[in-house]
């Protein structure tokens, strides 16, 4: 039986000091027969100390394949966590790829696996583990899966076929910080592979509401003028559909701020998404919604009677879910904009009478 030390690796015992240099092959030796040898958990964590504070050399980075290969070396696990936690390997030519098909032995225990995929965690490779029978392993690989070109689609696929609550929400919470530049292969994947419409909105729901925005409900129009079979239009409705009621249910402020801000300043986009930034400001809460007067009040210093017009359309929608203070501060607002011209006095009281 093994004993998982990890977590003793990554702590500090005091009134030990250790002067960090690089051990030779019977340097590494020497100190992982010192782990085994200790009987308390005191020695214990000043051989460990020792170890974490060891850069191995390629001849240390030797004696720990060679033991981390052994599943009858009692030592197995505390040498594969010493790979991962090192990493000195990776400088070795070679190195990643020896460290990949060491961790794809199928015959070492779970504890040993884990250790081994952590060790390639932030690295592309590790992706393949994400669907690893084991789910000890399957975990680990997706705490250190980064997200980029060739991890997304491995990524995705584990979220579209919901292998494991757990794992998905894992892999769920990194999304949320995806780069804007990854969407492109995202919607490529929904479109052209089946989702349920759970997945999807499990998915949207995490991904930054922006990047939904711009890339299935800004570009409905754009996608439908380009040519694909009835299947993968059929997908991508249902995907625009979703992408619009998830962003309307429980909007971010961040988005109410990029629409009123698109709104104002560009026509088109205002007359385009009238609707859905309507619905979108009647999910808005007391709280957001005093915010985001104070938003509508800084979009209209100094703008144009046209796009001052564009933002009243949204801030007398507002207006209609506020009440006391806020609704009031609202109606101030009007009055002020109104004093401007006769004719966006006009056209606001349009607004207020629904006559618009």
């Amino acid at each position: 039986m093994v004993r998982d030390t990890r977590s003793l690796l990554e702590k500090q015992v005091e009134d030990v000091t250790f002067t960090s240099k690089k051990q030779d092959f019977e340097d590494m030796d020497q100190l992982l027969k010192e782990y085994l040898g200790s009987n308390n958990l005191e020695s214990l964590s000043v051989a460990l100390l020792k170890i974490r504070q060891s850069v191995p050399t390629k001849a240390g980075i030797e004696v720990l394949y060679k033991i981390a290969a052994d599943s009858h070396d009692s030592r197995q696990l505390l040498a594969a966590q010493i790979l991962g936690y090192h990493r000195a390997w990776l400088t070795v030519s070679n190195g990643l790829h020896r460290h990949l098909e060491l961790s794809r032995n199928t015959e070492f225990e779970p504890m040993v696996k884990k250790a081994l995929v952590w060790g390639l965690r932030q690295r592309e490779e590790i992706s393949e583990f994400l669907e690893h029978p084991s789910e000890t392993v399957a975990r680990e690989a997706a705490l250190g899966v980064p997200l980029g070109r060739r991890t997304i689609f491995p990524v995705l696929e584990f979220i579209r076929k919901s292998l494991s609550p757990e794992l998905e929400r894992i892999l769920l919470i990194k999304l949320r910080h995806v780069h804007s530049s990854l969407m492109p292969y995202i919607f490529d994947i929904i479109v052209d592979t089946s989702w349920t419409e759970n997945a999807i909105f499990k998915l949207f729901s995490e991904l930054p509401q922006i990047s939904v925005f711009e890339f299935f409900v800004d570009k409905e129009m754009a996608v439908g003028d380009v040519g694909m079979d009835i299947e993968k239009t059929s997908r991508w409705h249902s995907a625009v559909r979703i992408a619009k009621e998830t962003l309307s249910s429980d909007p971010t402020g961040e988005l109410i701020r990029f629409l009123l801000m698109r709104s104002g300043d560009n026509e088109i986009f205002s007359r385009r998404h009238g609707t859905f930034i309507r619905s979108v400001i009647k999910s808005v809460d007391s709280g957001s919604g005093q915010e985001l007067i104070g938003d509508l009040e800084a979009l209209t210093l100094g703008a144009s009677e046209e796009k001052v017009f564009r933002l009243a359309q949204n801030l007398v929608e507002l207006g209609s879910r506020l009440e006391g203070e806020s609704a009031q501060k609202i109606q101030a607002m009007l009055e002020e904009w109104k004093s401007r011209s006769v004719e966006l006095k006009l056209k606001i009281y349009h607004l207020e009478q629904r006559i618009v």
